[in-house]
């Protein structure tokens, strides 16, 4: 899974051609994706 991951986030942190605000935004959903699914992991073991 790990591997997997990896992927995406070298997308998100730095894709080709991409404006600034355009690759910001997406590095931002992503990390913001990771967030929700890691707060969800935890409200689940509790």
């Amino acid at each position: 899974p790990q591997r997997a991951i990896h992927g995406p986030v070298r997308l998100a942190w730095r894709p080709a051609r991409l404006p600034p605000d355009q690759r910001q935004d997406s590095a931002v959903t992503y990390v913001a994706l990771c967030v929700v699914s890691a707060i969800a992991k935890k409200t689940h073991l509790r």
